[in-house]
């Protein structure tokens, strides 16, 4: 009993040190603010694996297709995504990037990564591998990348 108290105290440590960290990050830039979350989830997906069918897009971003058509439309109208037919299957689509969607993709890319850069410069090269390290236990039970449900890999980008 005493360890599940002190395992439901570290527990709460953890959530609010991370909640703490999540507040304290710098907002995306200007030309980010009018994407939600779930936009820049999709956009992650899409830029380094697409084309991606809706099923294999809902799979990527732990969204369900009916939350996720309104983000892909929603998408489509600021021209960051666009559908097309899959040519091998005409009842499939495939959701892609526009070149000014893949803009947004590097942009978005460059600020997490920047963000990340401020949060690990605290830590020496010997904590960022033992965090790195813990993060990959920690995620080791889920049974797929993001990735791994979309066509295939885009090299490159």
């Amino acid at each position: 009993m005493r360890e599940d108290v002190e395992q439901t105290n570290r527990t709460d440590e953890l959530m609010r040190l991370m909640d703490r960290l999540m507040c304290h990050r710098p907002s995306p830039p200007k030309r980010l603010t009018t994407l939600t979350p779930l936009d820049f989830r999709a956009i992650r997906v899409l830029g380094e694996f697409a084309p991606c069918t809706m099923s294999s897009l809902s799979a990527g971003t732990g969204l369900l297709v009916s939350g996720l058509t309104r983000v892909v439309d929603r998408l489509v109208s600021q021209n960051i995504a666009v559908r097309n037919q899959n040519s091998d299957d005409r009842r499939c689509v495939l959701v892609s990037l526009t070149p000014a969607g893949m803009r947004v993709y590097r942009d978005l890319r460059r600020w997490r990564r920047e963000r990340a850069a401020r949060m690990l410069c605290r830590l020496d090269l010997k904590e960022q591998t033992q965090l790195l390290a813990l993060f990959e236990r920690m995620t080791a039970e889920t049974s797929e990348s993001p990735a791994a449900p979309c066509a295939r890999r885009t090299e490159g980008r």
